[in-house]
């Protein structure tokens, strides 16, 4: 056989392997027309649906070789109600609220048509429920090693969310300023070492640091990342890995604040967390990471900065002047508080949060309302959270305190987890408070301090059941009062204040003192 004929024969050869995969692949999903039929007359994909307004569907399966064979054909007999989405052939988007029936059809072997139609009813979510008094809710986080969802409360208790049983679990922990939870990957030579890093930081400043590569602590914190911490004297020390084990080693001083997850920010510039300067000038706020983000200066203008891998540079470009507040990376506020991000063509940056569920995008935006498609469907939404253990679904922080789960699924249902009247409980009543005479014009009031407390409130009176006036505020454990005169009787109560009035304790027993 000559080289000409071997090459001609290995040509037909990889044709026929060709065609013959093609056809395995089709086939191994739907062997005929016949078959693809059955599956269409079987098909409950859409049959008697309810969805909300704004939801997206596949009216037909999604399989595209099922899609090639039935070549379906899709109308709506209400249009307003339910239409195509976009230029699709066979997603429908729910518009406005009704009913519409939809009809599909397509060929059969001898090609002769059949048929099918399904009513699809079209509601919307009522918010009327979604209203509380309450504002207690800090922050949100996925916990997806543990696959909870914690929810750390104004009064520093932290609970994980049940998602079984819809409600909020037993409480975690209590008296915690900041929780967070991320993923830290640690490079030496040719290794990658993984762990998922929780930081829990206490209100009085002590930090517990867990991985699975070793649990740490650390005393006086001011702010924390997944990263590492900011001492209460302007110290950042970072997570570092050496021979399996991690510990804290610090990297900066003069440190104001951390700033997203990898930036500070000095008097004299914007440092990335290995202490590198990104910029010169003074700056309000930050946000990106070392290699790009955005800065907000002292005259309130807004840069873009990017670091240029050639000249090994940082470069820096002027975004906007009069720039309110920067809201997320890529996202500000400009001089008349209208939401508006560097990326002129990504719409994606105008949201808060953006998540997909079963049927569509929920969209969150920066003044709370919550949208799905296009169609807004609830308002003062502050976070949204997948359900860890079903991607179908989504949990709702309102501003009122509650929580919710939506589902985008068949029920379509909205189910309440924690009523924003269901508020945690007050801080602890102050104990131990003393008055003594300091002089002829103070008295000195002194108490046992109250774990999670803000500051403290100190009340006065001339007897013991009589009218209790504020005079004053004192953030540690003692107060003098400089207004007192010789040859008097005086009551005073103490409130230990939490990080809203919500939590406020009773005031204290009263202590009495004369001079």
């Amino acid at each position: 056989m000559t080289k000409t004929s071997k090459k001609i024969l290995l040509v037909v050869l990889v044709a026929i392997l060709t065609v013959f995969a093609f056809n395995v692949k089709v086939f191994a999903s739907v062997s005929s027309q016949e078959e693809a039929i059955t599956w269409f007359k079987d098909s409950n994909n859409f049959k008697d649906k309810t969805v909300f307004v704004g939801q997206r569907i596949a009216a037909v399966s999604t399989d595209y070789n099922l899609t090639y064979y039935l070549k379906p054909e899709i109308k709506s007999n209400n249009t307003s109600v339910i239409d195509f989405w976009e230029n699709s052939t066979t997603y429908l988007m729910a518009k406005n609220v009704g009913s519409a029936k939809i009809t599909i059809t397509c060929k059969d072997a001898t090609g002769a048509n059949i048929e099918q139609s399904y009513n699809v009813n079209v509601v919307k979510i009522k918010e009327s429920k979604l209203q509380s008094k309450n504002n207690d809710i800090v922050s949100v986080t996925e916990n997806y090693d543990e696959n909870v969802t914690k929810v750390l409360l104004a009064n520093g208790e932290l609970w994980n969310i049940d998602d079984n049983a819809n409600k909020l679990a037993k409480k975690d922990t209590g008296n915690v300023k900041k929780y967070t939870f991320g993923d830290v990957y640690f490079r030496k030579g040719k290794n990658t070492k993984y762990a998922s890093v929780y930081h829990t930081l206490k209100n009085n400043n002590k930090l517990t640091t867990k991985t699975s590569l070793g649990n740490l602590k650390a005393e006086k914190v001011k702010e924390v990342t997944c990263y590492g911490y900011l001492t209460t004297k302007g110290k950042y020390y970072a997570l570092v890995q050496q021979d399996d084990k991690i510990s804290y080693k610090q990297k900066a001083k003069n440190v104001e604040e951390l700033l997203g997850i990898s930036l500070l920010k000095k008097s004299d510039g914007l440092y990335t967390i290995d202490n590198v300067r990104i910029v010169k000038t003074k700056i309000k706020d930050a946000l990106g990471h070392p290699t790009e983000g955005i800065y907000l200066d002292n005259k309130n203008v807004l840069y873009k900065y990017s670091y240029d891998m050639n000249s090994k540079k940082y470069k820096t470009e002027k975004i906007e002047k009069n720039v309110k507040e920067i809201l997320d990376y890529g996202t500000y506020k400009d001089k008349k508080g209208k939401t508006k991000t560097i990326y002129k063509n990504n719409t994606n940056y105008e949201y808060k949060e953006r998540y997909y569920v079963n049927g569509g995008f929920l969209n969150l935006k920066y003044n709370g309302k919550l949208y799905l498609g296009d169609k807004q469907i609830l308002k003062d939404v502050v976070e949204l959270a997948y359900v860890p253990t079903n991607y179908d679904k989504v949990y709702l922080f309102k501003k009122d305190g509650s929580i919710w789960t939506l589902a985008l699924d068949d029920n379509a249902s909205l189910i309440q987890v924690r009523s924003g009247k269901d508020s945690a409980k007050g801080l602890s009543v102050p104990t131990k408070v003393k008055a003594k005479k300091k002089s002829n014009s103070k008295a000195k009031v002194s108490w046992k301090k109250v774990d999670g407390a803000t500051k403290y409130t100190v009340y006065r009176a001339t007897s013991k059941n009589g009218k209790y006036k504020q005079i004053g505020t004192a953030k540690g454990g003692s107060y003098t009062d400089k207004t007192v005169k010789k040859g008097k009787k005086y009551f005073y109560k103490v409130v230990a204040n939490g990080s809203k009035k919500l939590f406020n304790s009773k005031k204290s027993e009263a202590a009495k003192v004369k001079i």
